[in-house]
Order: C-alpha cells, then sequence, then structure tokens
C-alpha cells in the first residue's frame, strides 16, 4: 500500500527539499511538481511518496494531516 506522508519544507536546494515529517526531517524531490508549473516555498506544506513531492496543499490541510499521521504512529506504537 503507498500513502503520501504531509510535511512542511524547511529548506530548498535546487530541484530538492528537505520536509519536517511525522517520522522527521526527509529529502525529497521537486522535480514531478514542478514538471507540472507548481512553485514550492520553504514553509509550504507538500504531500510526498516515494521521495517525490506529489502535491501542494494549504496550511490548514497540512497541518490536520500531520497531526492525523502522528496521531497514527502513536497508535501504532501503542498496540
Amino acid at each position: 500500500m503507498c500513502f503520501t506522508e504531509p510535511g512542511r519544507v524547511t529548506t530548498i536546494d535546487g530541484s530538492m527539499v528537505r520536509v519536517e515529517t511525522a517520522d522527521g526531517v526527509l529529502d525529497a524531490s521537486l522535480r514531478l511538481v514542478e514538471a507540472g508549473g507548481r512553485a514550492v516555498g520553504v514553509g509550504d506544506w507538500v504531500l510526498m511518496s516515494l521521495g517525490l513531492v506529489v502535491d501542494v496543499v494549504d496550511e490548514d490541510e497540512g497541518s490536520a494531516l500531520l497531526e492525523q499521521m502522528r496521531s497514527l504512529r502513536r497508535a501504532g506504537v501503542e498496540s
């Protein structure tokens, strides 16, 4: 099963970003969203899958998804 990982962009270096997620800080490529004409900036909320940023979301959606992911991780650790 594949799913996207929500996170907030902390740094950008060319077509690579560093993203703060529920699992910590991960690196991802912007090439997919750039090919679709989307711009990404530091502080933006993104969805990542398999090392690629696949979408940009607004702050409300991004922070809600991140909290849900953290809750799922906590529930998995406790069970």
